[in-house]
């Protein structure tokens, strides 16, 4: 999520409901505009038709991992910072180029979407709430737009390719229980970046868990896990026992053939063992950091340490779990004693309880029964 204020507070928190009563639930109320998502079909044409920084045209090797097309479908820093010249003296986002220099960044993706929003007269509203809305918009994009099925999780320092062409649109075919085709909350379509308002930490935890499937584009250092976002994102699904799917991008080269998916499992292709400071981590604007360390603090038990704890143990299963469907849906014959082994229900594997294979293997074994 971005640290741009979600708008206007809800009319309705109750953090002390949460803290000192047990027996009540807190009324939480979630505002209807983040809840609404956008299929990867409907952001592919808003990048290509309305902010033009993207072609959608496939390269012709783009079956292979080498030559794939995911980047060069896009503008350069260069061209979109001189189109939009969010990074102008004196612009919000002046200070990116000094920062990440001449990568393109999801930060500069919310600088052009409120320029957009600017454009249009809706610096009130998300870029959702236009494209339902408005008559100019609705006829083309109101079938890509409805009610959140996934949540996405991704960190602002990554390209827009990654956040689109690789996260959105892994998501996109269907994975653990989500269905292909479904809505995904993104903070750029869903959030009123341009509206100030209170950002209250309860609304995002409670506007989580009603999504109820989560998405985390991870990095294989876990930098992502360095902001206090991104932290409170999966805390909150972890707290409502909602599905958490880790997607790891910019892995080795040898990790990201297309041979047999089960290279990916390969260790070299990620960072062990997880490990979570939250006490360090970060987000841009202060007041919203300083809030989610508080609710860190008096709300999450056991505080910092609890938190760190919970992610590192729920990451790690989620890790695991897809690791365990990639050799699951793998037929290759070099796959079959790693099968064999995970249906013997290895001990050690089963005290790790649904992130062991066997139970994910007998899981998709079921289903095709």
């Amino acid at each position: 999520m971005c640290s741009s204020d979600l708008g206007d507070a809800p009319s309705k928190t109750s953090r002390s409901a949460m803290t000192d009563t047990k027996d009540i639930k807190p009324v939480i109320e979630v505002r209807e505009h983040l809840l609404l998502g956008i299929t990867y079909k409907g952001a592919e044409k808003f990048m290509a038709e309305e902010l033009h920084i993207r072609s959608r045209t496939k390269g012709c090797m783009s079956f292979m991992p080498c030559c794939t097309d995911i980047y060069t479908q896009w503008k350069s820093a260069a061209e979109c910072r001189k189109k939009y010249g969010y990074t102008e003296p004196g612009k919000n986002g002046s200070w990116i180029p000094q920062a990440y220099g001449d990568k393109l960044v999801c930060y500069e993706l919310n600088e052009m979407m409120k320029i957009w929003l600017e454009k249009n007269n809706a610096k009130d509203k998300s870029v959702l709430e236009v494209l339902t809305e408005d008559p100019k918009y609705a006829s083309k994009y109101k079938r890509y737009v409805g009610k959140a099925k996934a949540f996405l999780s991704h960190a602002q320092l990554e390209h827009p390719a990654d956040l689109i062409d690789r996260e959105m649109k892994d998501l996109d075919v269907g994975k653990q229980g989500l269905k292909g085709g479904s809505k995904i909350w993104i903070d750029c379509f869903s959030l009123r970046l341009c509206a100030k308002g209170a950002f209250v930490t309860d609304e995002v935890v409670e506007m989580v868990a009603q999504i109820g499937w989560t998405g985390v584009g991870l990095d294989p250092d876990f930098e992502l896990y360095q902001r206090t976002f991104c932290l409170l994102e999966t805390y909150a699904t972890v707290k409502a026992k909602k599905r958490l799917y880790m997607m790891v991008h910019k892995k080795p080269f040898f990790c990201q053939l297309d041979i047999c998916p089960c290279i990916t499992c390969l260790p070299c292709c990620y960072k062990w063992p997880v490990k979570v400071d939250s006490e360090k981590a970060t987000a841009r604007a202060v007041e919203e950091n300083d809030k989610i360390h508080d609710y860190i603090k008096n709300v999450v038990p056991g505080g910092h340490t609890g938190l760190n704890q919970v992610i590192e143990r729920n990451i790690s299963r989620a890790l695991r779990v897809t690791a365990a469907q990639q050799v699951c849906a793998c037929d290759a014959c070099i796959c079959l004693p790693v099968k064999i082994a995970c249906m013997a229900g290895c001990p050690s594997c089963l005290e790790l309880g649904d992130c062991c294979a066997y139970q994910v293997i007998e899981k998709c074994r079921r289903s095709e029964e």
